[in-house]
């Protein structure tokens, strides 16, 4: 069960990696023409919840997983989903730094 689960949980990590990645090539557009309304959609639509799901479904989880049994994957996991969580919450930060027009 717990290995099965293991492979769940890194499926589940390796997607928010994809979509983080995703969601990175949205933030470059915003902060290349400082898009008020995209800047917007990208703090209330983008950020809560894939930030809050790759913490959530990721972060937690892989970090129980690792401290039980202290598997190669789980450690990835756990790597991966804190990575994507870290890269969404600086974008947000910087969004809430550079001025956006159109707001």
């Amino acid at each position: 069960m717990t290995e099965s689960f293991s492979k769940f949980v890194y499926g589940v990590c390796c997607l928010a990696v994809a979509l983080t990645v995703t969601a990175t090539w949205f933030w470059i557009g915003i902060v290349r023409e400082q898009d008020g309304l995209h800047g917007m959609a990208f703090a209330f639509g983008v950020v809560p919840f894939l930030g809050g799901g790759s913490l959530l479904c990721g972060v937690m989880p892989s970090s129980i997983l690792f401290l039980r049994s202290r598997q190669r994957r789980d450690l990835w996991s756990l790597l991966m989903s804190s990575g994507s969580f870290l890269a969404i919450a600086g974008e947000m930060a910087v969004l809430c730094v550079i001025p956006l027009h159109g707001c």
